[in-house]
């Protein structure tokens, strides 16, 4: 009788804790750490950029302007390009500061002279950025600024001229990135580039290998 009743009592005891949301070992899983996507947090953020540029069109027009270039035709050749930025992130857009670095060698005969100009742009670019996936995102956007531009031919004696001049520049830019930690990120970006010099427009395709790290 007594084995009974003390059967009983422990049984509802048990029972009573259970119901009553007592203590119950649950199975422990291993935490998992997903990296998260470069518009899922605000901050400041830097980038660096190297690449390449195609130039669009003839910039012929530009050399009636600088002598000994009048009366010459030329294309611009592929173009070295380089950047770096420093901005910061507030919910979808993104709002930088920008040098840009261009150089580009010349196409064409221009007989006893070896021709390339550089541009060196400060710029203000805005963006957009939309998580596609947990750790991939595209941006979209523009930017406005200052174009240092210089036109050397180097030469002999009335072939020789240079040209500095600081002229307004602008962009539209796309680009994906990829998130590899939570602080470092990769990815790819298209720049349409264009400038207003003198009396001609030079405008280069840029394509960017882009590495972003923000602070946060």
């Amino acid at each position: 009788m007594h084995k009974i009743l003390f059967t009983s009592a422990l049984i509802g005891l048990v029972s009573t804790s259970i119901f009553a949301g007592g203590p119950v070992n649950q199975p422990s899983y291993p935490h998992k750490t997903i990296t998260p996507s470069l518009q899922d947090t605000d901050g400041f953020y830097m980038t660096a950029a190297v690449g390449a540029g195609l130039p669009a069109g003839s910039f012929s027009d530009h050399a009636d302007s600088i002598a000994p270039l009048s009366g010459t035709s030329f294309k611009p050749s592929n173009a070295i390009a380089a950047d770096l930025a420093i901005g910061y992130q507030y919910c979808h857009f993104r709002l930088e500061g920008q040098f840009f670095f261009l150089q580009n060698g010349i196409k064409g005969n221009i007989s006893g002279m070896n021709v390339h100009w550089q541009s060196q742009m400060y710029m203000a670019n805005l963006t957009y950025n939309l998580n596609l996936f947990n750790h991939i995102g595209l941006y979209a956007g523009g930017g406005l600024g200052l174009n240092n531009f210089n036109f050397d031919t180097d030469g002999v004696g009335a072939n020789s001229a240079r040209t500095v001049g600081n002229y307004i520049a602008y962009q539209a830019i796309a680009g994906l990135t990829v998130g590899i930690t939570e602080n470092l990120y990769i990815g790819a970006e298209y720049h349409f580039v264009g400038s207003s010099i003198q009396n001609s427009t030079l405008i280069n395709n840029v394509i960017n290998g882009v590495v972003t790290y923000k602070f946060y």
